[in-house]
Order: C-alpha cells, then structure tokens, then sequence
C-alpha cells in the first residue's frame, strides 16, 4: 500500500482534475480513471492508500465499485457526493464508505476530511496486517506443536527435548522452525498413508 497515493475516479475530466490538485496541494500524489473498470485495473497495480469515488458515476455504482475494491483488493474507499445529493443516496453510500465528503465549492475544504479518511485507511491497513501476522503465528505453532507431539511418542522424548530436536534441526539447516515441523508430518502421513494407518483432522498421525 501506498501511504501518500490516492486515485481519484470520475468519469468527468475537468473535475477530477481539480480534486487532484488540491490533493497536490495536501501533499498526496493522484492517480485518475474515469471508470470503474479502470479503477480496479489502477487500484490493482498502484495500491493507492485511498480511492475517492464520485458518487455518480455512469454504468456503476460507487457503492457497487467500492464494494469491489474491498472485497478483491481489501482497498479503502471514500465517496464525494455533491451538495444536491437526497439523504436515502447518502446513507446508502455512507453505509460502505470509510468516508463521505460533500464535494463543496471550495474543494480546499475536502482536504481535512481526506487526511483523516487516509488515516483511518492507514489505521485499517495495520490492523489487518497484524490480524494476518497473528494468525500465521498461531497457525506456526499449532505445526510446531504438533510435530513435537509425534516425536515425543515415536522417540520417547519429553516435550521441551522433543522442541529443542526441531530447534536444533532448524537452526542447523538454517530454515524457520515451521517448515521443519511440517516436514516432521508429511513424513508420518507418508508412512501412514503406506502403512493403511488412519488419518487425523488435527494433523496428528
């Protein structure tokens, strides 16, 4: 993710333009697509921190692209919306935004709210990529675990020597810890499998 990248996507030239360059003006670089099929090309490849939508765009929605943008590219989105905007077409949109900027006459003004839109966006990054962090840690240690659990009942070992086997193999063949466990299973499934033993959800054999 770029942290200072935003694309913009409108479908109209001229004011896409000037909402770019007051997001110069804040600091930001820009990209633009005028449609939504370009903007899920754009979002792909540049990963911009925030992609503001304008709300009436032709052929999509913006809630129909930015639902897009998060469901395939878990991309943050904001809406501007113009003054004349009904109520029910602002709580739909503000229903799946991270934010909602009522486009004034004075874009300077949009500026405040698209720093703090990018900083939620930034805040919903890191939490993600810990979630991730996190899961793969438990998902390392459920392996570990259970790695040592077989060498502890083929060996006879208990478990600080049966963890300490799988250290010292690591650190030997200077790989991480998980990948030596996983091989410790494959290679009981392998010899299960040959032997007609049963197999267990949990990856104990």
């Amino acid at each position: 993710m770029n942290s200072k990248r935003i694309l913009v996507v409108d479908d109209q030239l001229a004011r896409a333009m000037r909402m770019r360059g007051v997001l110069h003006e804040a600091g930001y670089q820009t990209s633009w697509a005028e449609s939504a099929a370009d903007a899920m090309v754009t979002a792909c490849r540049e990963r911009p921190v925030l992609t503001l939508i304008e709300a009436r765009l032709p052929n999509q929605s913006a809630v129909s692209l930015g639902g897009m943008l998060r469901d395939q590219l878990e991309a943050q989105w904001a809406c501007v919306v113009d003054q004349t905007a009904d109520i029910d077409e602002i709580r739909r949109i503000a229903s799946g935004a991270l934010a909602l900027i009522i486009g004034p006459a004075d874009l300077r003004l949009v500026a405040p709210t698209v720093d703090t839109a990018v900083a939620c966006a930034v805040e919903v990054h890191r939490l993600r990529e810990t979630g991730r962090q996190l899961h793969e840690a438990l998902e390392q240690s459920r392996t570990t675990s259970f790695a040592s659990g077989v060498l502890m009942e083929r060996f006879r070992l208990n478990r600080h020597r049966a963890i300490g086997l799988l250290r010292d193999n690591a650190r030997s063949q200077r790989r991480r810890l998980a990948d030596i466990a996983e091989e410790v299973l494959a290679s009981v499934e392998r010899i299960n499998g040959a032997l007609g033993a049963p197999q267990h959800s949990n990856g104990m054999r």
